[in-house]
């Protein structure tokens, strides 16, 4: 994947590829903040947690 911005990047926690993280992931939020994902977006992250067929993808705009 390549980012506008130089300084941007992507954290997999288990290590997979970029491609397969992105390919199965089946929830994602947009948001501001990293704190932004927390709150608006906990149904998404409790219905993924722990589960194999599951994924959520959180992608935050700012640091």
């Amino acid at each position: 994947m390549k980012f506008y911005n130089s300084e941007a990047d992507i954290h997999v926690p288990d290590g997979v590829s970029q491609e397969e993280t992105l390919g199965r992931t089946t929830c994602m939020s947009i948001a501001a903040h990293q704190d932004d994902c927390e709150i608006m977006a906990y149904h998404a992250i409790a219905k993924c947690y722990g589960k194999e067929d599951d994924w959520y993808t959180a992608v935050v705009l700012t640091d």
